[in-house]
């Protein structure tokens, strides 16, 4: 089981614990960019344009996996790895939770509870830099239903 925690009361930060291995994900504050930082390494996260869902995670400029959302209309997500295309979306039409399904993948996003800022994965997931990105975009599609 993964867990994200905001990093404080206020901020738009989050810390991923529990496992082997932890990250912390960083949201900017006026775009849907933000970057990802497992150990020494910080992975950026780039939009290509305001109007087009898609978002870029980088390496030194590089890039090491994609994402789109198929519709506007949708809170779903396509992430492309070098090795797999998942799926992210919502496991029902009114709640926060979302699921990411794929080649190894069958995970829940939960929240902790309904007043909770913190998400809970539980299912099979194999990368945590995937399952990261994956939490990053659900945790984006969650500033986005508080907006």
């Amino acid at each position: 089981m993964l867990k994200t925690v905001p990093i404080g009361l206020f901020s738009p930060n989050y810390r991923v614990i529990g496992g082997d291995q932890t990250a912390e994900l960083r949201f900017d504050i006026f775009a849907e960019t933000g970057s990802i930082i497992i150990g020494d390494t910080t992975y950026e996260i780039e939009r290509e344009n305001p109007f087009v869902g898609f978002w870029s995670l980088e390496l030194d400029g590089e890039p090491v996996m994609t994402s789109k959302k198929p519709s506007a209309l949708h809170r779903a997500f396509e992430i492309y790895t070098p090795s797999h295309l998942l799926s992210l979306e919502p496991k029902s039409s009114f709640g926060l939770d979302m699921k990411l399904t794929g080649d190894g993948y069958d995970a829940g996003f939960e929240p902790e509870s309904f007043l909770s800022r913190r998400t809970v994965l539980e299912g099979e997931w194999q990368d945590f830099l995937t399952t990261c990105f994956a939490f990053w975009l659900v945790i984006l599609m969650r500033r986005r239903s508080y907006k």
